[in-house]
């Protein structure tokens, strides 16, 4: 019932950084061709679409650069249907499609990892009595070939659903706890649920909900990531105590204070209001530490209303940004708090010395020309070049003629590139499995 007359305009902007490729059995289908997310051909004249574009546009938000492979038919069981490894149903046909696809994009010339499967079915095993009692088995046999003999990846994050207000489901509740059953047993695997979305009929969401159930499918991705980070974290701690040798290195070595942002502080504690802008490049597009610093600031003073402005354009760097700040950031009056992040765009785009030191300094002078009390933080954030740079003994430039301004103005500023790097020498983690980027992952 995911009629494409009610998709979702909210964030459509970003459906040509997301690649789809979709495919429902035995009626309409890409191939092995993959195309940017969209409504897809079916029931209705203008196309459908279900949780995946909710779904993909927060992973874009997140920091993410998404490939989506959708593979469905509706009213199928996992044992009569989707069958077992190797019975020649829809799960084979599935397995050998999805390796063509990733086949494609790879002689295109993209760098894959395949991050999560999301399995949402069950309502017409919950129809049959046999199908309901075998389905923890019959899905665990799946998930244990997916991930080991398809693609190779042991730990492949799972997230698991079906819709428990489904008249099936409710008459027949093990398929609901076999898969439950599964979360529980292994901290890779997450099961959400579906209760309370808005209903079409019997069987479907409303075009609301299924833009819901995306963003639910979406917060379960990332909160199953942030619970094996919090068991790094743990794991980290049994290494100290393992390795007394294994110093960890305090944030406040990297990160100078000065002036501080205390005016911003007072005015959301006293005024109940707050304009927080961000200014950057692609970092600053994609979001995942801007989204994380909102709702940091909305949990922090939850009485407090924010107005959060994103002003990051890919590949932008601090002369254009002082170009187009009274448009992007001031244009609808004097900001609170500024978070500025341009060294990685400034170095590559080449641009001197002193060109740097004029951009950021005009950035500063023209916000606080509309605003003296406004609080200013500069980001230098990381990328392997300049990680070498300091491995060499030496700082890179851009950081040297941003930290220039930072100091005349009191301005404070968060050295990423240089906390990341010596958290990697020091061995706390590592560039490729953890930061893995420099669009940071979620541990980043």
């Amino acid at each position: 019932m995911g009629d494409a007359t009610y998709y979702p305009e909210e964030g459509e902007e970003l459906d040509n950084s997301i690649l789809l490729n979709w495919t429902f059995v035995d009626n309409e289908s890409t191939g092995v061709k993959w195309v940017r997310m969209q409504p897809q051909a079916g029931r209705f004249p203008k196309g459908h679409f279900v949780p995946e574009v909710s779904f993909g546009r927060e992973l874009i938000k997140a920091g993410y650069h998404p490939a989506i492979f959708k593979y469905t038919k509706g009213a199928t069981g996992l044992a009569r249907d989707w069958k077992a490894p190797g019975e020649e149903g829809i799960y084979d046909r599935m397995t050998r499609e999805l390796k063509s696809a990733i086949n494609t994009l790879e002689k295109q010339g993209f760098e894959l990892t395949v991050r999560g499967f999301i399995w949402i079915q069950g309502e017409t095993d919950a129809d049959d009595e046999q199908a309901a009692n075998d389905y923890y088995h019959n899905l665990k046999l799946l998930i244990n070939d997916l991930r080991n003999n398809v693609l190779h990846t042991p730990d492949l994050k799972i997230i698991l659903g079906v819709d428990e207000q489904h008249p099936f489901v409710k008459e027949r509740p093990a398929v609901t706890e076999a898969q439950q059953r599964l979360a529980e047993e292994d901290a890779n695997i997450v099961y959400i649920s579906m209760v309370g979305l808005p209903k079409a009929d019997a069987t479907h969401l409303t075009p609301q909900g299924l833009v819901e159930h995306g963003k639910r499918i979406f917060e379960a991705y990332t909160n199953l990531f942030c619970h094996l980070l919090e068991e790094k974290k743990e794991i980290e701690k049994d290494k100290k105590v393992n390795n007394p040798d294994l110093k960890l290195l305090n944030p406040d070595e990297f990160h100078i204070h000065r002036n501080g942002i205390r005016n911003s502080l007072l005015k959301f504690q006293r005024e109940k209001k707050g304009r927080v802008a961000f200014l950057g490049g692609s970092i600053t597009y994609n979001g995942g530490w801007r989204d994380s610093i909102c709702k940091y600031l909305q949990n922090r003073f939850p009485e407090t209303e924010f107005e959060f402005i994103a002003a990051g354009i890919p590949s932008m760097g601090t002369t254009p940004a002082a170009f187009r700040l009274e448009r992007d950031v001031l244009s609808g009056g004097p900001v609170d708090l500024l978070f500025e992040e341009a060294a990685v765009n400034d170095a590559t785009n080449g641009r001197s010395n002193q060109e740097q030191i004029s951009a950021i300094e005009g950035i500063v002078r023209h916000v606080r020309r509309e605003n003296p009390a406004t609080d200013i933080v500069i980001m230098h954030f990381v990328d392997p070049e300049k990680m070498e740079t300091y491995r060499s003994g030496q700082v890179p430039d851009v950081i040297q003629n941003h930290e220039k301004v930072a100091a005349h103005y009191n301005i404070p500023t968060i050295n990423l590139e240089k906390e990341v790097t010596e958290r990697i020498n020091a061995g706390e983690f590592t560039w490729d499995d953890d930061f893995k980027n420099l669009y940071p992952s979620p541990f980043g």
